[in-house]
């Protein structure tokens, strides 16, 4: 018991909890159904705790809780409701009037229902719900103990192993019998300690008690010369830096350390000490420090400050200032290196000048072993070969070559069927117009003579079948690699673009006069030709120039040169109509020209589907 006259702050609680939970054991279990000996025990602990100041008309705060532990079957309970029975004037009062006290926490894996906030709650073993309850008002008359009760609604779940448990609802209450104390531990105590003093409970009675040694207190950062505070028996001691420690960033030139007085001083750093600009920059070098200062060293005149451009230099002048200067004329600048259409660069009053080779001057001299022509500077630059230009490695023969090389015959014993050798290189197969050609058998639709040999005033799609079967043969025979897909002159520089063109507009079988443009461009290939412009203006061109060694021309039409009235054509002496046949293949002797009669005498052509 406590003297309420004594006493500035109290607590009203209830039993210990191991005395309630003993307490209301022994009151909540009667047994359910029958009880046997070694029965499991059904039951609920209640507590109920109240802290506040005790002044009359005071109000104090109490805590009632539900413990899942005097249940010894494992069952979980629900708890259906905890409301408060106040036992003073007028006696057994119901707080709240009806439902329940707010719940203000689970623990021990219960749960209750709108995220813990309402009632029922569901209590495993060893769980707990606590609910605030009313406000106390402490009264001028209350006995010491306070009589006052917490009741608890709650039912078994019977989930043990225990056959004899029921469901039943109970209510079960703690008893009320709280004595008032001033505190049960030192947290009770709500007085302000001072600094490295802390509140204590001791024997229920608050108090105050030295804070331990060693806990900061005064300022919580390092200023100056002092480190944190701490406590030192119950007092804030300072703790100062040793005489000569930084205490500040003081200047370039100066240092800030602590002295015995635990002030900062300023001292200067040692002469010569780097400081200002830490590289050289235009005229000046890394200044230094100087009594304290920094002070700026410049360089001397005529020292170079900077990297100038190409043709001129940056120095140093009597202000300590960057001046520019130009470099000699004549000093290299620009490309180190002659390199093909112009000659290494120089400076002219401070400016670089671009030397460019004269505009005849040969930059490529092209190889007439493979037919690509020389080429020349223009401006400065030498103009990229164009692969279509000249014969471009290719080989190339006629129509007529290619059906009287297309096997042996009585007349001509010496004669070989170079024709055929140059299909099986094509891996045996030649894709020409949509048809494909396998054979150099007459009467055949697969046949290379019967696509070569046709009447001269036919049908213009066979006269482009004939040019481009000539033109499929030399592409096999030209290319590095063996030809794949429906265009057998797709690697052939030389045929790629023209053989495309014309064999689509022959698959299509399209107007005569794209027929015919077409027969003309890979006819002129076939005698080793360059098809050059278009429409009204195109030509095929046999040579080149006098005065433009790149420009194509004929004897006939000169209409690309530089000087038209007074140019020459030079023909192509090394065109792909002058290229020998490719090892193994040889220009063995034509055969005679009687297989070729008998394909344009007889009904059969490629595209005559009555042919076998």
């Amino acid at each position: 018991m406590c003297r309420k006259d004594m006493l500035r702050t109290c607590r009203k609680f209830s039993t210990p909890l191991w005395l309630i939970a003993l307490a209301v054991v022994s009151s909540l279990m009667a047994p359910q159904g029958a009880f046997a000996q070694g029965q499991a025990i059904h039951g609920i602990g209640v507590a109920k705790n109240c802290v506040g100041q005790l002044v009359v008309g005071q109000t104090t705060n109490c805590v009632i809780t539900a413990l899942n532990n005097t249940d010894t079957d494992g069952d979980s309970l629900t708890v259906t409701g905890i409301f408060d029975i106040v036992q003073a004037s007028p006696i057994n009062v119901r707080v709240p009037a009806a439902g329940n006290l707010p719940i203000i926490g689970v623990t021990g894996g219960a749960t209750c229902a709108s995220a813990n906030t309402a009632f029922p709650c569901n209590l495993p073993p060893g769980g707990t719900v606590a609910v605030r309850s009313n406000a106390y008002v402490v009264d001028a008359d209350d006995p010491d103990p306070l009589p006052d009760q917490g009741q608890i609604v709650w039912a078994d779940q019977c989930n043990g192993p225990d056959p004899n448990c029921n469901t039943q609802s109970n209510t079960s209450q703690a008893p009320g019998q709280s004595d008032i104390v001033q505190c049960l531990v030192a947290a009770d105590c709500t007085s302000t300690p001072g600094v490295c003093q802390v509140n204590t409970c001791v024997a229920n009675v608050c108090g105050t008690a030295p804070a331990n040694n060693g806990v900061a207190c005064g300022s919580s950062a390092d200023t100056a010369c002092s480190n944190p505070d701490t406590c030192l028996a119950g007092i804030c001691s300072p703790n100062n830096e040793q005489v000569g420690f930084t205490c500040g960033a003081g200047t370039e030139c100066t240092d800030q350390k602590c002295d015995a007085a635990a002030a900062c001083v300023s001292s200067n750093k040692i002469d010569g000490t780097t400081c200002g600009s830490a590289t050289d920059t235009a005229c000046s070098n890394p200044d230094t420090c100087l009594a304290g200062t920094c002070s700026p060293n410049n360089e001397q005149v005529g020292f170079t400050c900077g990297a100038g451009t190409e043709c001129t230099d940056q120095k140093c002048d009597a202000a300590a200032a960057c001046v520019s200067s130009s470099k000699l004329d004549g000093t290299a600048c620009g490309s180190a290196t002659d390199t093909i259409c112009t000659d290494p660069d120089t400076c002219v009053a401070g400016l670089c000048v671009l030397n460019n080779a004269p505009g005849a001057t040969v930059c490529n001299p092209g190889n007439p072993a493979t037919c690509d022509p020389a080429e020349y500077c223009t401006a400065g630059v030498c103009p990229t070969d164009d692969p279509g230009t000249g014969c471009s490695n290719a080989v190339c023969r006629t129509p007529g070559y290619w059906s009287t090389h297309a096997g042996n015959d009585k007349k001509n014993g010496s004669a070989v069927n170079t024709t055929q050798a140059v299909i099986a290189l094509a891996g045996g197969t030649l894709n020409v117009c949509g048809e494909t050609i396998t054979n150099t058998d007459l009467n055949s639709i697969n046949s290379a003579v019967e696509a070569m040999c046709v009447s001269v005033k036919g049908d213009s799609q066979l006269q482009l079948i004939r040019q481009l079967t000539a033109a499929a043969l030399n592409c096999v025979i030209s290319s590095a690699v063996l030809p794949t897909g429906p265009n057998p002159c797709a690697g052939v520089p030389l045929y790629a673009a023209v053989f495309a063109e014309c064999n689509t507009a022959c698959i299509a079988n399209l107007d005569k006069a794209s027929i015919t443009a077409c027969i003309d461009k890979v006819d002129c290939l076939n005698n080793g030709g360059i098809p050059t412009g278009s429409g009204a203006s195109y030509f095929c061109s046999t040579g080149k120039c006098s005065d433009s060694p790149t420009a194509n021309c004929t004897s006939g039409n000169l209409s690309l040169c530089a000087t038209p009235g007074t140019a020459t054509c030079n023909p192509n002496t090394n065109n792909c109509h002058n290229q020998p046949l490719p090892g193994p293949l040889t220009d063995s002797p034509a055969g005679s020209s009687d297989k070729c009669n008998d394909a344009i005498k007889n009904s059969c052509e490629v595209t005559d589907t009555s042919c076998s």
